[in-house]
């Protein structure tokens, strides 16, 4: 069998199922296509990209697009976006709860986010999504803990006014006398 680099645009599309050479007659990539891109500049490559993308894809009923070694990357970083989003909003409603000790809350739900960013597929621009997002979300539990509690006042606190006066008498208790009756 000849190297994948040596072999001609012939015998890697009849490499491919029926259904799926069908798929690509359809789509407008069928042989004489696939001659004609091979012919032309960088065109055995790119003729070996399209094949490979449908050659990849497995017993599916229909080819999938690979993007960067799988399937569409939404769904990873929607899933990165929704972990980093439930921990900083735990994080925030414990600082409610316990004041700024929910930092360590934070921290702790932390690293959950970093086990999914570090998780997710490599797509183009991935290294700066993913630190973009664990960089928001520790800012996000850092200052949102401080503040948390200043936002609960603003939102259910009654302004009152106070005045703070040195006390004007001070109640001392008697000692206790006990008696010899008394038990």
């Amino acid at each position: 069998m000849a190297n994948e680099d040596e072999r001609s645009v012939d015998e890697l599309f009849a490499e491919l199922p029926e259904r799926w050479q069908r798929a690509l007659e359809e789509v407008g990539m069928g042989l004489p296509d696939l001659r004609r891109i091979a012919a032309g500049p960088d065109g055995m490559r790119r003729a070996r990209t399209i094949l490979a993308e449908f050659s990849q894809a497995g017993t599916g009923s229909r080819p999938t697009r690979t993007v960067y070694g799988g399937a569409t990357p939404v769904w990873p970083w929607a899933r990165l976006l929704l972990v980093a989003a439930a921990s900083v909003v735990v994080c925030l409603l414990s600082s409610v709860f316990i004041g700024k000790a929910a930092a360590f809350v934070g921290l702790l739900l932390g690293l959950p986010v970093l086990w999914v960013a570090f998780r997710t597929r490599e797509s183009r621009g991935a290294p700066v999504a993913r630190y973009v997002t664990v960089a928001a979300c520790l800012v996000l539990v850092l200052v949102g803990t401080d503040f948390a509690n200043v936002w609960y006042l603003r939102l259910r606190g009654l302004e009152q006014t106070v005045t703070i006066a040195t006390p004007t008498h001070q109640w001392r208790t008697a000692p206790v006398r006990r008696t010899a009756g008394s038990g």
